[in-house]
């Protein structure tokens, strides 16, 4: 003969027994006792929080013979009956699998048949929000005037997917999520009748586990007794649950808050070596981070967590600033975890975006306000002139080559790669960049030989010499992961945006040039512009990031081809030599 399970065997059979719920207990206790009971009810909920325990109740004390300040007496012939599922005037419907309109219909032309044996005819119909919209509306006349003799108690976890006009024609309550301590109480309650020990941090560890619902708390008390006896302890049950120990957790909280990135990496791929889930790691460590904050602002009181661990956090957040935790727990919380995922990769950059970041960073965030219509400053590096070769060396039969003098050259000429051997040696163009040009100054300067050389029609700000800076920088991809967590597009906002070349950006008169260097993202990009709500997240996260609003205008980049062509045009030994006796590479017009 199977056994009952716990959930079952100590389910209340009065309004006494029901835990956490006194808020409508009592309202229906009352309405019991003046006989001013509703025509329909709505028990609203997470599950395994008393909802249809309380529907069977209140369908048993309205017909029991003898009720008794508002709860039924279980002793006579309609209590009994009812206990036993047996009493022909309490229908119990479950919508999840009754949900479509031929079963409202039956029901609605059973509902003028008077009660058999109680007072009342009572139907409990679980899961309402899974009735389909047919069958709801079917449903609205019969709930709205019932016969006298006929009560209706819906049950549902979702009342929001409830027709309003069901839910207008219902006298509704609210359940609440089992506070911890009640739950103790009641599983300590359920070890004594069961006669099986079992420690109070097993029992606070099984109630934080069931996050409020009763019937989940009792199951898994039921299946560790069955696991390990009637000996029950903690380290049973975090056995029995998978759960991660308290000290990697800690050491996680600790190795972020003093930002030492290779120590919270290797405790995050040991917790998972040792078989514990990345999902039960971070809740760990971010339940640690929570406590960290809380304590941080001397709200300790209502901390479910033993006194030693307490103890540690303290120590652990011992001259961290303040906004370093909450930047910390605001990362840590954005992480998003599948819940069938063995990868910890997204544990690790979070541990390295938080570990990785300046004290600065964390407390004034990556973006900052860029100067109304102004193109972010461009930093220039000062280098030595360059040391030319000399005519003799270079070209025959030509005129003996003097230094260039000081004049700022053509923006257009610039070199797109400082750092090789090829660019150093023509920095005649850029000698704008440098510091001490004095020694020049008294040396006439030749006159200035022009050489036309055909080349790819290029931007020219795509040639000279530039180097965006770290303000707009961060700006910039700030604003790529903001608009790559926006929903309701077509495209990853945030992901098409990439495809833009950051150095060849501008900002000038109110206006941000986006290069792309995909024709075809650029043509997804045009796509999304063209959509209002899209268009509308990305001047947010333009305005968010940069301070003021933008006009964007969506380009295509210069083609690798053209850049590869000019380059080669501009690595030749000929072109190099004439560079050094002060020519200037200037664009071919077209015709």
């Amino acid at each position: 003969m199977t056994s009952e399970v716990y959930a079952r065997k100590w389910r209340p059979s009065v309004f006494a027994d029901l835990v956490g719920q006194e808020h409508i207990t009592s309202v229906l206790q009352n309405a019991l006792t003046t006989n001013r009971l509703g025509h329909a009810y709505i028990f609203c909920g997470p599950r395994g929080t008393g909802k249809t325990t309380t529907a069977r109740i209140l369908a048993k004390a309205a017909n029991c013979l003898a009720l008794s300040d508002g709860d039924p007496c279980n002793s006579c012939t309609i209590c009994i009956s009812a206990n036993s599922n047996t009493l022909l005037d309490i229908i119990e419907l479950d919508a999840a699998s009754n949900r479509g309109i031929d079963e409202i219909r039956e029901i609605r032309d059973k509902v003028n048949f008077a009660a058999i044996e109680g007072k009342y005819k009572i139907y409990i119909i679980d899961e309402a929000h899974m009735l389909t919209d047919q069958a709801s509306n079917a449903f609205l006349k019969t709930l709205e005037e019932p016969p006298p003799h006929v009560i209706f108690i819906l049950c549902t976890t979702e009342a929001h997917r409830i027709l309003p006009t069901i839910l207008s024609r219902c006298q509704r309550h609210d359940f609440r999520r089992l506070q911890n301590q009640d739950m103790i109480n009641q599983l300590a309650s359920i070890a004594s009748k069961e006669n099986f020990s079992i420690d109070s941090e097993a029992l606070k560890t099984i109630s934080r586990q069931s996050f409020g619902s009763l019937r989940d708390a009792e199951n898994l008390l039921e299946q560790i007794v069955i696991s390990y006896g009637n000996d029950i302890t903690n380290d049973h049950v975090t056995d029995m649950l998978g759960l991660i120990t308290t000290e990697t957790p800690l050491n996680i909280l600790s190795a972020l808050l003093a930002k030492q990135t290779t120590q919270c990496l290797s405790l995050i791929n040991e917790a998972s070596w040792e078989g514990f889930e990345p999902k039960r790691i971070h809740k760990a460590t971010l339940d640690l981070l929570r406590a960290a904050m809380l304590i941080e602002w001397g709200v300790v009181g209502n901390l479910d967590l033993p006194e030693t661990t307490i103890n540690q956090i303290t120590a652990s957040i011992n001259k961290i600033p303040s906004h370093n935790i909450g930047q910390t727990l605001k990362i840590w919380s954005n992480i998003v975890i599948s819940s069938d995922s063995a990868s910890t990769l997204a544990l690790e950059l979070a541990a390295i975006e938080i570990c990785g970041a300046a004290p600065d960073e964390l407390s004034i965030g990556l973006a900052q306000p860029i100067n109304k219509g102004k193109m972010p400053s461009i930093e220039q590096e000062s280098e030595k002139p360059p040391q030319v070769p000399s005519f003799s060396e270079t070209v025959q039969n030509s005129q003996r080559a003097n230094p260039v003098n000081n004049e700022e050259p053509d923006q257009s000429t610039g070199i797109s790669d400082t750092n090789t051997p090829e660019v150093q040696d023509s920095q005649f163009i850029n000698s704008m960049h440098t510091e001490n040009p004095k020694r020049y100054e008294d040396i006439p300067a030749p006159d200035t030989q022009e050489v036309t050389i055909p080349i790819p029609d290029m931007e020219k700000d795509s040639i000279s010499e530039s180097k965006v800076t770290n303000d707009f920088r961060n700006s910039w991809m700030e604003c790529l992961k903001i608009l790559s967590r926006c929903k309701g597009t077509k495209y990853t906002l945030g992901a098409l945006l990439r495809d833009c070349s950051v150095d060849d950006m501008q900002i000038a008169d109110d206006s941000m040039d986006l290069p792309f260097r995909n024709q075809a993202n650029l043509d997804r990009m045009r796509e999304e512009m063209a959509d209002p709500n899209s268009r509308k997240m990305v001047h947010e996260a333009i305005y968010k990031c940069f301070g003021h609003e933008l006009n964007l205008e969506l380009t295509l980049c210069n083609s690798q081809e053209d850049q590869i062509s000019r380059r080669a045009i501009q690595d030749s030994p000929l072109v190099r030599a004439a560079l050094g006796m002060g020519a200037r590479i200037i664009e071919e017009t077209q015709e």
